[in-house]
């Protein structure tokens, strides 16, 4: 398998099991793995900016997104954008790491590994995003790649979100829902100092025709004279309703809403509950504000979309793999000539022609297969260590193998019962169970023939 490059030391495979019957194209697969050990190992660096991924041929590099918390933890979060994934078939991607001279490349970028992402860089809201106000007003700041809400629209209880019923104040989402997908959010509510305050603020789908809510993720403070941190209570997918918890201030949580046509789950702190609706249009930031009281602020980190089948994909990582220098095969004759039209396999990868010199990348311990006309195969195997590999094919090898094979062979036609007992003689037949390959006559211990208590065999 071709190696990235000498730049980076280390890599280890991802198998992506399809688990459904058809293909999956341009899909985001999560990759969770241990990175603080990387780094303490010395194997990658601190911020991850060393990490590249590949598709299947170990070069072709492709997009994805480290969630940024998750960096130099024991639970990195890495998305790859995988270009296909055959129904009920598989994929491997290489994750390289381990060079202390890489930047980040410009191939970790949430906005081209995922169908929607932003986390809100910048001092406003970006347009092309996000469309302010859709629905009554929505007061709000972003900075340090946070969206503060700040305040909304506010008319007794007309604005507060309890049920399918309400809009409550909106930024609307400027992206389509797909049939199948998922929306996750990192939400939390800062410590907050005035009781009185109360806020709502959530991510819901909406119907296009009159603004309401109807599929809820949501947290608040819903309470005017004690200052509370919820969850749960106005979370609802139409009439499902979900539980009241409560969270820790200045805690980021994750929120996930998952679309599979008219079926909705949410999980988020509250717990998880499903439900489906017909009433799924658009996607919003919805915010309920209740007149006469302060507003309680919620931030938001980043919100993304991705794609989604159920099941989804099996995700398996594989053992590490270490790069050596690249190998100089020398391939001569017994005369010390260099051969050429040679068929060359390294590990599992196809047969490919080479001619002698020729300079190979070789993992670690790879087997290295090399065919030639009027020579046999010849297996080795290669160290990472070994820089210059001289191989000579020599004429004897095709009889020493010839022999083995025979031998093979006949093994093979006696376990597959292509032989016979019949007159005190062994008879081993060809694949047509008619044409006698080899006959041995048999005898007991007093040399005399026998077929029942055999103790040599002679050639007949």
């Amino acid at each position: 398998m071709p190696w990235l490059s000498e730049e980076w030391k280390y890599r280890f495979p991802v198998r992506i099991i399809n688990n459904v019957s058809e293909d999956l194209e341009e899909y985001q697969v999560l990759v969770s793995f241990n990175h603080s050990e990387l780094v303490s190992e010395g194997k990658s660096k601190p911020d991850a900016s060393d990490i590249v991924v590949t598709d299947s041929d170990g070069v072709t590099k492709l997009y994805f997104y480290i969630e940024k918390e998750t960096i130099n933890t024991n639970r990195c979060r890495l998305w790859v954008r995988v270009p296909r994934i055959p129904a009920n078939g598989e994929n491997t991607i290489y994750v390289y790491y381990g060079n202390p001279n890489a930047t980040k490349t410009p191939y970790h970028d949430p906005e081209r590994t995922f169908e929607f992402f932003d986390d809100f860089n910048g001092t406003e809201l970006d347009n092309r995003k996000w469309t302010p106000n859709f629905v009554n007003s929505v007061f709000y700041v972003v900075n340090n790649s946070v969206l503060r809400i700040e305040d909304a629209t506010k008319n007794v209880n007309m604005y507060w979100i309890y049920d399918n019923t309400d809009t409550g104040s909106q930024i609307k989402m400027n992206f389509t829902p797909l049939d199948k997908m998922v929306i996750e959010f990192s939400m939390r509510m800062p410590t907050q100092r005035d009781a009185s305050a109360l806020g709502e603020v959530g991510i819901g789908f909406c119907k296009s025709t009159d603004h309401t809510v109807h599929v809820y993720s949501e947290q608040h403070d819903g309470l005017a004279r004690e200052i509370q941190y919820k969850c749960g209570t106005y979370d609802f997918i139409e009439n499902v309703k979900s539980n009241t918890v409560d969270i820790i201030p200045n805690k980021w949580y994750r929120h996930v809403i998952r679309k599979i046509d008219t079926r909705f789950e949410i999980e988020d702190p509250s717990g998880f509950i499903s439900g489906t609706s017909t009433n799924a249009d658009y996607i919003a930031i919805c915010v309920g504000a209740y007149g006469g009281y302060p507003f309680t602020p919620i931030e938001i980190d980043w919100v993304m979309v991705r794609k989604y089948c159920e099941p989804e994909p099996t995700v398996e990582i594989g053992a590490e793999e270490t790069i050596c220098k690249v190998v100089t095969f020398n391939v001569l004759d017994i005369n010390g000539m260099h051969l050429r039209n040679l068929m060359v396999k390294v590990g599992d990868s196809d047969w490919v022609e080479k001619n002698s010199p020729f300079d190979i990348h070789i993992l670690r311990d790879t087997i290295v297969k090399i065919w030639k006309e009027h020579y046999k195969m010849w297996v080795g195997l290669v160290k990472a260590e070994t820089h210059v590999e001289t191989i000579v094919l020599k004429q004897i090898y095709l009889d020493i193998l010839e022999r083995i094979e025979n031998a093979v062979e006949l093994i093979r036609k006696i376990n597959t019962n292509r032989w016979q007992l019949k007159d005190e003689e062994l008879i081993i037949y060809d694949d047509d169970g008619v044409t006698p390959l080899v006959k041995f006559k048999l005898y007991d211990k007093h040399g005399r023939p026998s077929s029942t208590e055999i103790y040599d065999k002679r050639p007949a």
